[in-house]
C-alpha cells in the first residue's frame, strides 16, 4: 500500500482501527479469511448441482462460472506483478496485523478477485445463489484487509 494515496491509507486506517476495537471478532473473521476460499468452492459445486436439474444453459454457466474464476486468478498474476504494491504492513510498521505476514504483493488480491469471480458466475446460475456468493465475496475482501 502506498502511503501517498491518501484515500486508501484513510480507508485502510478506518478498518483498522475497527479490528484494534472488536476482538470478539478476531476469531471468526481470521478463520474466514484464512479458508473462506472453500466457501466458494462449496457455492460452485452448489452452482452446478442446482443447475443441472434446471436446464442446459445453467449447467453451462455453472461450468464457466468455475472456469472464469481459475481465468480470473490466473490473470491476477499479471496485475500483481504489474502494480508490485507492498502490503500495509509493510509500509506502515504500527499497523494492527491479524494474520500471518507474507512478503508478497497486495494489489489486486488473489482471494477477493477469486471471489468476485465465483460471485459474477453464480449469477448466471441463480440469482439467489449470486446473491448469497456476492455477500460472502464482500465479506472475504473485507476479512483480508
Amino acid at each position: 500500500m502506498s502511503t501517498s494515496s491518501p484515500p486508501d491509507l484513510w480507508l485502510f486506517n478506518e478498518v483498522n482501527d475497527l479490528a484494534r476495537h472488536t476482538g470478539w471478532l478476531h476469531a471468526p473473521i481470521l478463520g474466514y479469511a484464512t479458508y473462506g476460499l472453500g466457501v466458494f468452492a462449496v457455492l460452485l459445486m452448489g452452482g452446478w448441482w442446482f443447475a443441472r436439474r434446471r436446464s442446459p444453459r445453467r449447467v453451462a454457466a455453472a461450468v464457466w462460472a468455475g472456469a472464469a474464476t481459475l481465468a480470473a486468478v490466473g490473470l491476477n498474476q499479471l496485475l500483481v506483478a504489474y502494480f508490485h504494491e507492498a502490503r500495509p504492513y509493510t509500509d506502515l510498521p504500527g499497523a494492527f496485523v491479524l494474520a500471518h505476514r507474507t512478503s508478497d504483493f497486495s494489489f489486486p488480491s488473489d482471494h477477493a478477485v477469486m471471489a468476485g469471480a465465483a460471485a459474477a458466475g453464480l449469477w448466471l446460475v441463480s440469482r439467489k445463489l449470486g446473491a448469497v456468493a456476492t455477500a460472502a465475496a464482500l465479506a472475504l475482501a473485507f476479512s483480508r484487509v
